[in-house]
């Protein structure tokens, strides 16, 4: 494949693999913090040096060894993804006999520093198994022949198009923060419905497992 053709590769997948609700739920919270911004840079830098360096990795590994790690991402994906929506359908059904609780509204999370690199350490571990297509991309990179140094350009601009929506959403957030704060006000008042929650904690996980 040309330059050409495998930056736009990279560029794709990095905004496929960006789409993470986890993720984003966890920035929402780290901005919510008395240092947004530093926090920020806490979760963000290690979140992108992790993805990078694997990257790298899976280019060292080699071809046959990426293509076994890639089959087995595909079996973890799998079973990721069952795991995680029977979870989801048990917390629904179980908040169906909770009792509903009024509590007040409080956006000063403890998540500083440290603790937000620890955090990014966590989702990268979580989304293990899901960088099946980063590992595809790595493998198109070994096939066309390219080497060493510049296969480090196409995993760059990967790891770097991953993050950028994060970026974005983090500087919309901090322009647009009491705006934003009262839309999320409002959505998580209806979610904190405990039928709402259940029901669409139970939807998620029937999808997870059967879609």
């Amino acid at each position: 494949m040309s330059f050409i053709a495998l930056s736009t590769s990279a560029v794709g997948i990095g905004l496929i693999d960006s789409s993470d609700p986890i993720a984003y739920a966890l920035i929402f919270r780290i901005l919510a913090t008395k240092r947004p911004i530093r926090n920020f840079l806490y979760f963000l830098l290690p979140y992108f040096i992790l993805v990078f360096l694997l990257g790298n990795v899976f280019f060292f590994l080699g071809q046959s060894l990426v293509e076994s790690l890639k089959s087995s991402f595909a079996q973890g994906q799998s079973i990721f993804f069952l795991a995680l929506g029977g979870i989801l359908i048990c917390i629904g059904v179980l908040q169906f006999f909770l009792s509903e609780k009024k509590k007040k509204k409080q956006w000063n999370v403890k998540l500083e520093g440290i603790y937000c690199s620890l955090s990014a350490l966590i989702l990268f571990l979580i989304n293990a198994p899901l960088f099946i297509l980063y590992a595809g991309l790595v493998l198109t990179i070994i096939q066309s022949g390219v080497a060493f140094p510049l296969s480090i350009v196409f995993i760059l601009i990967y790891s770097i198009t991953l993050i950028m929506p994060y970026i974005l959403v983090a500087i919309l957030y901090k322009k647009y923060e009491t705006t934003i704060r009262k839309i999320l006000d409002k959505v998580f008042t209806f979610l904190g419905n405990k039928y709402v929650f259940g029901s669409l904690l139970i939807l998620i996980g029937l999808y997870l497992v059967f879609g």
